[in-house]
């Protein structure tokens, strides 16, 4: 039989700590209270009572900080709840679910997110992060639950104004918060218990439509990759042009002619390198897919390579070296705006990319060699399950073919500025 004591301010805090566990010290004047003591000493006031003939034991609050009558007050209101079908443990918890803000949603998906390849990479932390705290700012200490699908309708005409691409990739980044918050919601029968209806499907389903994005198409121009390439060419001169132009340079040329993404080749290092190997390769374990990527050296990314390692850095592990000799190129910003001056208008470095898509189709390679040396993900049952989509080194005649087209538009560029008499033929695969 349980012993009941009559509980006072006075008693509870004099009530004797046990050597391991917990005790618990039951009210003798109001049912379910009891005072639970720890054996480090902390004492705090429970409330238990039955649910659906289940039972639930709450925490009313530490001795220090409550009287016995408040314990009193608030053991009367959680038995109350409990007859009434409902745990003040379940009711605490959809509380704090309702709760949640804007801001702490995205913390929470920044934090445990995990995408088919793994965990979100800082870079995308950083950009979602913008994307909410820019253009949602005022929302942000607002409960998720107060964000209806007409505010949402509103903020997507406002940010479409001024700027139509971002304002699809905002309201699809709070898409996907509401979509967390709602499945972190759901109960043991399998029932969200918050945003079951997702405002921003709803505000595009009734309200306004995603702005239209043309597909991103722009690259060097074929009949200006002779003049690009010869422009990159003479920035590698060391008595021309600084020691930051030149690593500039080679970093243009290699994006160029290899696969990669920008900042997968900027923050190459000397150790991913294998110049020396039977079949030379660079290798990437970064990449945008989580996976390892081997790609074949050809002759022209040899020398250029070659070029970088008698320019390298004492105590520089990356290739291309950036401005402050400390660490790797960050941007290319002055050398594509020379390129741009020759390609006829703003070039990225993405666009490089393109431009060796165009190449490749332009001498003849296969696409689907061409989407695995530019590091896209294999599409398909025979390219997932058939096809080696890391280890491309058997690809180094394709790749060649490719480098070596650049070359030459490069070469027949040079030679046409020296008045030759050069007409280039159709490329053959």
């Amino acid at each position: 039989m349980v012993k009941k004591i009559k509980l006072t301010d006075d008693i509870v805090a004099s009530l004797p700590v046990p050597a391991k566990g917990q005790a618990f010290h039951w009210c003798a004047k109001e049912r379910g209270l009891a005072v639970r003591v720890t054996a480090a000493g902390s004492r705090s006031y429970i409330a238990q009572g039955q649910v659906q003939g289940k039972t639930v034991r709450v925490t009313l609050g530490r001795c220090d900080q409550l009287s016995v009558d408040d314990a009193r007050v608030q053991c009367h209101a959680a038995l109350l709840l409990m007859r009434q079908g409902t745990s003040p443990v379940e009711r605490k918890k959809q509380v704090k679910i309702e709760g949640v803000t804007l801001q702490e949603a995205l913390e929470d998906y920044l934090q445990h997110r995990r995408s088919a390849y793994g965990p979100l990479r800082d870079s995308t932390k950083e950009k979602l992060r913008g994307h909410v705290e820019h253009n949602l700012a005022d929302w942000c200490s607002k409960p998720m639950t107060s964000i209806t699908h007409l505010m949402v309708a509103q903020r997507f005409r406002e940010i479409s104004e001024r700027a139509p691409v971002q304002a699809n990739i905002v309201m699809g980044t709070l898409r996907s918060l509401f979509s967390w918050v709602r499945d972190k919601s759901i109960n043991a029968e399998g029932i969200p218990t918050i945003c079951a209806h997702n405002p921003v499907v709803i505000a595009f389903r009734q309200l306004v439509k995603y702005n239209h994005v043309k597909p991103r198409t722009r690259r060097v121009p074929t009949d200006r990759t002779g003049a690009v390439w010869h422009l990159l060419e003479q920035r590698l001169d060391a008595d021309k042009f600084t020691p930051n132009d030149n690593h500039n340079a080679a970093l243009a040329l290699c994006l160029m002619i290899v696969g990669a993404r920008f900042n997968e080749l900027a923050t190459l290092k000397w150790t991913a390198v294998h110049l020396d190997d039977e079949k030379p390769y660079i290798e990437f374990t970064e990449t945008k897919q989580h996976r390892r990527l081997m790609l074949p050296i050809t002759t022209t990314l040899n020398r250029l390579l070659r070029l970088q390692w008698e320019r390298r850095q004492a105590g520089n592990p990356y290739v291309f070296v950036g401005r402050t000799r400390k660490s790797h190129v960050k941007i290319l910003y002055k050398t594509l705006h020379h390129v741009g001056d020759i390609a006829g208008g703003k070039i990225s470095a993405h666009d490089f990319r393109r431009g060796l898509v165009q190449a490749g189709e332009t001498v003849g390679i296969q696409s689907h060699i061409v989407e695995l040396l530019t590091g896209h993900a294999p599409t398909g049952v025979t390219a997932k399950h058939y096809r080696d989509s890391e280890d491309l080194r058997h690809y180094l005649p394709q790749a060649q073919a490719i480098a070596d087209w650049f070359e030459q538009q490069g070469a027949i560029y040079a030679a046409q500025q020296s008045g030759a008499n050069v007409v280039a033929m159709p490329a053959r695969a």
